[in-house]
This record gives C-alpha cells, sequence and structure tokens, in this order.
C-alpha cells in the first residue's frame, strides 16, 4: 500500500509552478509578477535544494521534508526525497510518476484539471490567462499572492510566492488549502541552465516494483 494522501501531497502540491515556461509578462501585471516572468523566460534548466514544511489543521506538529530538485522546461521535473520521505517524482509530459522504493510501488498519473482536486495543475502554465483565474497582488516587496476568482474545493484558498531578491527565482511557495491545511516549500542553492542529463527524468521500475498505471495509457492497470 501506497503512503497515506497526507505523505503524498508533499511534491505535488507544486507541480504547476514549473510545469511549462512563462510567456512574455502582460502589461498591467504587479512589478513583481513582471520580474518573475522574465526571469523564467529565460531558464532552460534548473536544480535546486529544497524544505518543505506541511501543516494540517488539528495537529501543532509540521511534517518536515527535504530533498532535491531537477527541472528541465517546458515539462520536465524529477523530485527526489532524502529527509522525512524516500519518494521520486517524476514528470514528463503530462505523466506523473509516484514511486515510494521502500514499498516497492509507483503510480502513474495524468495531469489534468480533474486529476487531483488538492493541485493547481494550471497555476502558471498558462501565463496568459492568468489574471483571469487569480487575482494577483503584491502584498510585499518581492511577494505574489494568487488568490482563484472562483473558490471550489478544488483549488488552494490562495497561494503566495515569494521571489529572491537578486535572482528572481522563486524563493518560497505558500499552499493555503482549504481546512487550513498549509505547505510551505522553501528553495535554496538554485543553479540555472547547469544542465540536467536526459535520464533523470525517465523512471524505469526495479524488478519486483508493483506499478499501477491508470486504464487510458498503455498497460494500465487498477
Amino acid at each position: 500500500m501506497i503512503q497515506p494522501v497526507w505523505r503524498r501531497l508533499a511534491p505535488v502540491l507544486i507541480l504547476s509552478v514549473w510545469i511549462s515556461a512563462p510567456a512574455r509578462a502582460e502589461t498591467g501585471q504587479p512589478a513583481v509578477l513582471d520580474t518573475l516572468l522574465a526571469t523564467y523566460e529565460k531558464v532552460e534548466t534548473l536544480n535546486a535544494d529544497f524544505v518543505q514544511e506541511s501543516r494540517f489543521a488539528g495537529f501543532s506538529t509540521a511534517r518536515r521534508f527535504a530533498g532535491v530538485v531537477n527541472i528541465q522546461r517546458p515539462d520536465r521535473m524529477r523530485w527526489d526525497y532524502r529527509d522525512g520521505s524516500d519518494q521520486q517524482i517524476y514528470v514528463n509530459g503530462r505523466e506523473v510518476t509516484v514511486y515510494a522504493p521502500g514499498m516497492q510501488q509507483a503510480i502513474v498519473s495524468i495531469l489534468s484539471p480533474a486529476s487531483d482536486g488538492q493541485i493547481p495543475i494550471h497555476l502558471l502554465s498558462d501565463v496568459t490567462g492568468l489574471t483571469r483565474t487569480y487575482s494577483v497582488e503584491e502584498t510585499a516587496p518581492h511577494t505574489l499572492r494568487l488568490t482563484p476568482r472562483e473558490l471550489s474545493p478544488q483549488t488552494p484558498e490562495r497561494i503566495d510566492l515569494e521571489l529572491e531578491p537578486d535572482s528572481g527565482l522563486i524563493h518560497r511557495v505558500t499552499m493555503h488549502l482549504p481546512g487550513g491545511n498549509r505547505s510551505d516549500i522553501t528553495f535554496s542553492g538554485q543553479t540555472v541552465n547547469g544542465g540536467v542529463a536526459a535520464e533523470r527524468f525517465s523512471f524505469s521500475a526495479p524488478k519486483g516494483t508493483h506499478v499501477v498505471r491508470p486504464e487510458a495509457l498503455p498497460g494500465g492497470t487498477r
């Protein structure tokens, strides 16, 4: 059995921040958003360390996770959890593989608006439509707040993005989820355009691993 959902959410909550390359900023956007878009327009690959703290309503202690993330625009990512979890997350196009080595299990899914109600899949995948989906405001220097224009159980109540003042890269993402849950992910040691080996993004199931795939995918099982 794979880990409970509250543990599996850790690497997936902010996938959409990295799914697609932002386009040029639209006129009239907050200055911090202009900076964000201009910065990521130049990013081809990105490698970083991350620390995540997930807080759940009714619990006083936060869950802490840490690891490394590799990104290759426009749609390839890999998250390796090395503290608090052993999971590996592979994103290749719209296909996501969550692999738990300790449980010898991998779950494959397809990114879509309905794939997981906890994930704002299209956060930055269509920058030109960002302000149609979210109310975007600059709440502090180098900080943006995204508030869904239409709240539902499938959207976070709000998302805060904090940028590094010097580089313009995202330093922290804070997801305020329904029910009072919250997830903070902080990035450090970010390296831009340093290259990432292509094989980093391809999951090959070790012998003995049970792979669960949707019926819509080749070889899909339930």
